[in-house]
């Protein structure tokens, strides 16, 4: 489905093309999921309760981009509330069914979130907020152990090691299987993997010069 038009809207109007393209593509997932529900009469919602399976790390990775990009978490969460509001005119407008309260509600029980608000994109937003916290909390962890910092290494056995423990404090603070995978995967392995890729360049380099000197 097409992006949603926003038109005359300062919030909106003042950000790059980059910026709207994000948050666009931020929205997107619950609202085309959103509107195909309501044009089948709420019978369709296959979509929505798909969305974290579906569209999570793609969703995380693009509000990841979008905070870079030098916009707050309030800015994001109001930008959102804005396409929202632009969408839910656009279902009204057009010819399918208003959403009324009742359809508010009757959504909300076949769903488990109130996907007329995004709710499940501003979730994402709050979530990826928390992990963030969390990779502070870690950061401070490491390098609050005088040996670690010294040395400047995060070795991949004590991360091993330390995973239970974190991996618990994240299934504590109810985040989801998909949520704490993403975080393991994304965020909690990837110093190690550049550090990976960097030996695998440099023994390559070393290999080939001692090549050149054999042949000399």
């Amino acid at each position: 489905m097409p992006d949603i038009i926003v038109q005359d809207e300062p919030e909106y109007d003042k950000l790059t093309k980059s910026q709207k393209n994000l948050i666009q593509a931020i929205v997107k997932p619950e609202a085309d999921a959103l509107q195909e529900f309501i044009e089948s009469d709420l019978e369709k919602s296959d979509k929505l309760l798909n969305l974290e399976k579906k569209y999570l790390n793609k969703t995380m990775s693009n509000i990841t981009k979008l905070l870079n990009s030098g916009i707050t978490k309030k800015q994001i969460n109001s930008l959102i509330l804005l396409l929202n509001d632009k969408k839910i005119e656009e279902i009204d407008d057009g010819d399918l069914p208003d959403i009324d309260e009742l359809h508010r509600h009757e959504i909300i029980d076949k769903v488990g979130f109130n996907c007329n608000y995004f709710e499940w994109t501003r979730r994402c937003l709050h979530k990826l907020v928390k992990i963030f916290t969390i990779q502070k909390r870690f950061r401070a962890y490491r390098e609050g152990n005088i040996t670690r910092k010294s040395l400047g290494i995060f070795t991949e056995k004590q991360k091993k090691n330390d995973w239970p423990k974190i991996k618990k404090s994240l299934e504590d603070e109810d985040f989801s299987k998909a949520e704490i995978d993403y975080f393991y995967e994304n965020h909690y392995l990837l110093k190690g993997k550049k550090k990976k890729s960097k030996k695998k360049k440099y023994k390559k380099k070393k290999s080939k010069k001692k090549i050149k000197s054999v042949n000399l």
